[in-house]
């Protein structure tokens, strides 16, 4: 291989394999997170409950409609002893669920099936077998279980029927639930479930008020939200800047720090091959052809590095994504998660490759046009970059000249440098957003459990004298809303107020509204800070710098000690709920979770929690809205040796504990420490992935940059010793100047970064700039300059020995 050849097939080696990894986890992730939402919700709307056929009409008809399908309620089933969940849908319904079939084909009739291919293992059928299986209720204490409900080992089957079933498709399916779905065609039904796609989602709110207007405004339109947050469509509209900033930006900023890269050794490869370039434009070569000309030699050499960076980069990228799923499957004892590769990822990767390449190309291009015929076959450089300079000091005017024709290197190295620092500083905003809120609370298991009613669930009472535990507590909270208009603050808090910056995020001004929470805990805990369950207590606290860590913020009082009610709306626009205040603290709760800036926390039993919730309740019942979820919180904390085993023991129980309508999350914190752990492994993978790319980038920039100043160079240097200049002061002198340009990089560098983020930080209200200096690992920022530094220095060390070397004659000639 040519050693001028050297400099670009490093680049684009690094390039392909860099873009590889980024590219496919930034694609990759965006498709699977489009894809997953699309297959839980295939439709863009549906309603809440179902719809007769006048309404359906009157729905098809509106002018953005595109397709209505239908959908009925799910049934049980029963084969042999195992249970499952019949879908039925209909022919439009299916057709939206394009990629969900794996083999076969979707239901012509209602006797069909297509079930997942666990079933299918798990029962050795094939393709076109006839099953019986009995179709009827699920029950449990008497009472019917909804067929879409965990499985209970103390439920019972009623049997109402019995059916056959052709198998005609299967389809993909990760789920490990003991009840698995299975799906056939609609039976003739007449009010039906209607799955609405639009032909403009844009449109999509426009389209939701026409249907509320038909179908009234208890019957609840409920829209793709995960499909239509990730596109950034809002009851204002398409906001296609955030959608381009979040999900496109990166391969954006990717694509042009590469061509920045890039350019400048294709620059150097170009003005090396000068003379057989000037040769063509002697016979009349346009600057096209002579683009052609170098886009054929650059592909020539770029295509083995490319291919093998990228294969390498996807090789690298799968396996480590298949070590990742494979762990957190072992950790939350789940089906590894299937990974890879998609044709959309590594045609857009080819793309983004092209693209740097064709743009890059252009950079030697027009250095080439710039530079004369005859200077061209004599290979004498003079470009406006690198034209030499005059100057009646020769040592200045050598200076002047070797600085010029080096200078592209420094930039690459400043460009570097800023890149590392701005990376660095991106992971340490990180930390500090972890480090900010941290959860001091001293337990190491979690079980929540939503309960029918809202009724406290006795079987926290059995886990808690079953299993032997250091500390326990029960807890359960419902987030409002306080009128800011009816509150007076303490005279301390008076004089800070609301700090600028959090308008929207922790308080709304415009709405005349902060944050509140209504904390309901066990009667053991609640009687050490009030003697009446019913009482409500005020924790009356504040942090006084919403700047300072919380484990490190001095906290004031909040509200003024003459107030004796809050008013509480469960919705911004919903009626207020006046709470009387019987008591407050001025220390927190013990063991309790942190308080957001700026939210009212109250305090009450259990007891008194779920009076006032009722209250709540009848607000949403009034405007037909289905009351949100609450969760009994039972916070424990076990031995570490003994958490795995009681994780799993106290799972199996509430397995078989819940009743219809109930749900649970069992949650230890060992298990959460290794999944986060995992997680920033990935992103360390990625971050170190990124640092060291830049690293070599700038190594091989510097390569080509240097010997292509001293190439450019030789003939005044041969001038020089051939005029009795010693080689040792020649060298003494140019690597004087080269020190002194290194510090001036490092120095542009430091400072262009430091201030570009810190401008960034000042945006953020929350950041404090002294504690974030202080967890900013500036040994790492050290030991990465040292590196990026010695390898500039040897490089030019060993390309000027390569020049100093020869003899003057070889040098003038």
């Amino acid at each position: 291989m040519a050693k001028k050849n050297i400099s670009i097939t490093i680049s684009t080696f690094i390039a392909s394999f860099v873009i590889s990894i980024l590219g496919y986890i930034l694609i990759t992730q965006n498709l699977e997170i489009y894809n997953s939402y699309v297959e839980a919700m295939p439709e863009h709307m549906t309603l809440y409950s179902k719809i007769g056929e006048n309404k359906i009409e009157l729905i098809k008809n509106l002018e953005n409609i595109k397709s209505v399908g239908f959908r009925s309620d799910p049934k049980s089933l029963k084969y042999k002893s195992d249970l499952f969940t019949i879908n039925r849908f209909d022919e439009n319904y299916f057709k939206m669920q394009k990629d969900f079939l794996k083999s076969g084909t979707f239901p012509d009739n209602s006797n069909e099936l297509i079930v997942s291919e666990k079933t299918m293992d798990r029962f050795k059928f094939k393709l076109g077998d006839d099953i019986q299986v009995q179709s009827g209720d699920r029950l449990l204490k008497g009472n019917i279980i909804n067929p879409t409900f965990g499985y209970n080992k103390n439920e019972k089957f009623r049997e109402d029927n019995k059916m056959v079933f052709k198998i005609v498709g299967i389809f993909k399916n990760q789920s490990d639930k003991k009840i698995q779905n299975v799906y056939s065609k609609l039976t003739e039904e007449k009010e039906l479930y209607p799955c609405i796609k639009v032909n403009r989602l844009d449109k999509i709110y426009d389209t939701k008020l026409d249907i509320e207007k038909i179908v009234g405004e208890k019957n609840l339109v409920i829209e793709n939200i995960n499909l239509l947050r990730f596109l950034k469509i809002d009851e204002t509209g398409v906001h296609p800047l955030s959608f381009i900033g979040i999900n496109l930006l990166p391969i954006i900023v990717i694509t042009v720090i590469f061509i920045f890269m890039i350019k400048n050794v294709f620059n150097i490869w170009g003005i090396y091959k000068i003379r057989e370039f000037s040769m063509y434009k002697s016979i009349g070569a346009t600057n096209f052809q002579i683009y052609k000309l170098l886009a054929r030699e650059i592909f020539k050499i770029s295509i083995i590095p490319i291919c093998i960076g990228e294969f390498l980069g996807l090789v690298l990228i799968v396996n480590v994504f298949k070590k990742l799923f494979s762990l957190q499957a072992k950790l939350l004892s789940i089906p590894t998660n299937e990974i890879y590769l998609n044709w959309i990822s590594i045609l857009t990767i080819n793309f983004i490759i092209f693209i740097i390449l064709m743009i890059s190309i252009t950079f030697p291009t027009r250095t080439i046009s710039k530079i004369e015929i005859l200077d061209g076959l004599k290979e004498n450089i003079q470009t406006k970059s690198l034209k030499k300079k005059r100057n009646k000091n020769l040592f200045k005017e050598l200076k002047i000249n070797n600085y010029k024709s080096i200078r592209p290197a420094f930039i690459i190295m400043t460009v570097g440098l800023i890149l590392v620092i701005f990376l660095i500083n991106t992971s340490t905003l990180n930390t500090y957003n972890e480090l900010r809120n941290k959860d001091e609370r001293d337990f190491n298991f979690l079980l929540r459990y939503s309960t029918k009613n809202n009724e406290y669930p006795k079987i926290f009472d059995d886990i808690i004298n079953e299993f032997p535990t250091k500390k326990t507590m029960v807890t359960l909270v419902k987030n409002y809303y306080v009128n800011t208009n009816k509150l007076d603050y303490s005279n301390e808090f008076k004089k800070i107020g609301y700090a600028k910056g959090f308008d929207g995020l922790f308080y709304y001004s415009e709405d005349n509204l902060v944050d509140g929470t209504l904390i309901g805990i066990d009667n053991e805990r609640f009687s050490k800070i009030s003697e009446n369950a019913s009482d409500v207590v005020l924790v009356n606290l504040v942090q006084e710098n919403p700047k300072t860590f919380y484990a490190d913020a001095k906290f004031i009082p909040y509200i003024d000690n003459n107030v004796d009610s809050l008013y509480l709306r469960p919705l911004s626009n919903m009626a207020e709920q006046e709470i009387e205040i019987n008591k407050k603290l001025n220390t927190f709760v013990e063991d309790s979770e942190n308080i957001n800036l700026y939210q009212v926390c109250l305090v009450t039993s259990i007891e008194n929690f779920q009076k006032i919730i009722k209250k709540s309740e009848q607000a949403f019942v009034e405007k037909g809205i289905e009351f949100p979820r609450i969760y009994y919180e039972l916070n424990m904390k076990f031995s570490d040796k003994n958490i795995e085993e009681y994780s799993k023991r106290i799972e199996d129980i509430m397995e078989n504990t819940v009743l219809n309508d109930e749900k649970y999350i069992v949650n230890n914190k060992i298990q959460q420490m290794k999944l986060n752990k995992l997680n920033e492994q990935s992103v360390y993978f990625i971050g170190v992935l990124s640092i060291v790319s830049v690293v070599f980038l700038n190594i091989a920039n510097s390569y080509a940059s240097t010997n292509l100043s001293f190439f450019n160079r030789e003939k005044e240097i041969g001038v020089l010793l051939s005029n009795g200049m010693y080689v040792v002061d020649l060298e003494k002198n140019l690597l004087k100047d080269m020190k002194k340009n290194i510090i001036k990089s490092v120095f542009i560098a430091t400072l262009i970064a430091n201030a570009l983020f810190g401008s960034l930080l000042t945006t953020i209200p929350y950041i404090s700039i002294k504690k974030y200096i202080s967890i900013f690992p500036f040994m790492i920022i050290f030991l990465i300059v040292i590196i990026i530094i010695s390898f500039s220095y040897i490089i030019y060390y060993f390309a000027m020995k390569k020049i100093t070397n020869k003899s003057i004659v070889e040098l003038i000639r």
